[in-house]
């Protein structure tokens, strides 16, 4: 009897020790091992993707037990920042990158160190349809007359804009169609041609819907959206081919909308597959998490979660669309 339940006593014990040796390996497989990572943001302090950036290391911070740092590295509408990442920063998954489209793949049309192929996406989490805007007293009611006083007094007026993206690309696209001549005066970030507009250095710009309420709020209105639907939270903006036929042109405006992503080098997926599981579920968790969706709304700001394969895809056909227009990136 007592050697009976001696052998009972003895399964229990290994039984056990193995359940916790697999416990044990489920942690190591399911917990980030090191202590921080850092989250490069190739934009200025201040602008809507850093507020974004910034809100997202929270919650991630929260779900993986470490750190997350915010690694301003501004310049060259991301192209520093991102160069930086790609060519000094480790492959182990410590640093990934909060980037922006279209400014991230029109930085590889205008001849950067790496490729579209050279990093992976992990997933889409904040898109808004580009729009253009003047401040809310001014003399512009429509879109038409903003286009007729530019087309009466070439060169006159000017917007501000960032290189390399859709608040400039969206208005060239639009002002070579129709042959008209302004001005376009660079800023560093989103705050900056706000802040431009918002102090008259400027007639007007294109920058997306939530971005600019979260940041200009009701001291600046919306002439038309380059969307082909109105946009679910501002139905009242005008769709800008809609107007481009009430005015008589028969040219038709692209969709046009900025999206935020999340991207690491390709070969940190390549050598480290289960840090990248891991990560890679992290953002994801945070992207949906109620904190960063309700501080979003907060902010006018409505998030979205586009898987891997799909953002991918949206990425890499919007990136042949921009491909079409590379002359008005260079």
């Amino acid at each position: 009897m007592f050697k009976k339940n001696h052998l009972v006593v003895l399964c229990t014990i290994l039984l056990l020790s193995a359940c916790n040796e697999s416990s044990d390996s489920d942690a190591q497989t399911s917990t980030w091992p090191d202590e921080e990572i850092t989250m490069v943001v190739p934009f200025p302090t201040g602008g809507t993707a850093d507020r974004q950036a910034r809100a997202l290391a929270s919650a991630m911070g929260e779900d993986l037990g470490v750190r997350i740092l915010v690694d301003n590295r501004e310049g060259g509408a991301s192209a520093i920042g991102a160069t930086s990442h790609f060519q000094q920063d480790s492959n182990d998954g410590t640093y990934f990158i909060y980037n922006s489209h279209p400014h991230f793949e029109a930085t590889i049309l205008r001849g950067a160190s790496y490729e579209f192929e050279d990093f992976d996406y992990m997933g889409i989490i904040h898109e808004s349809p580009i729009a253009i805007w003047v401040p809310s007293d001014s003399e512009y009611q429509t879109l038409e007359d903003l286009l007729l006083d530019i087309e009466q007094n070439p060169n006159a007026l000017s917007y501000s804009m960032i290189s390399s993206s859709w608040s400039d690309t969206s208005i060239k696209i639009l002002t070579n169609e129709l042959g008209l001549e302004v001005r376009d005066i660079p800023y560093d970030g989103g705050a900056e041609i706000r802040t431009a507009l918002l102090g008259g250095e400027v007639d007007f710009m294109a920058s997306d819907v939530e971005g600019t309420i979260a940041g200009g709020g009701d001291d600046l209105r919306a002439l038309a959206v380059f969307s082909d639907e109105p946009y679910e939270q501002r139905p009242e903006i005008p769709l800008i081919n809609e107007e481009l036929d009430e005015m008589g042109i028969t040219s038709e405006m692209p969709v046009i909308s900025n999206r935020r992503f999340a991207q690491v080098k390709a070969s940190f997926r390549e050598e480290y597959p289960e840090r990248y599981e891991i990560l890679a579920e992290a953002v994801e968790s945070a992207a949906k998490s109620e904190e960063f969706n309700e501080w979003g709304e907060t902010q006018d700001m409505y998030f979205t979660w586009i898987t891997e394969e799909d953002t991918h895809v949206l990425l890499e056909e919007t990136f042949q669309l921009m491909n079409e227009y590379r002359n008005l990136f260079e």
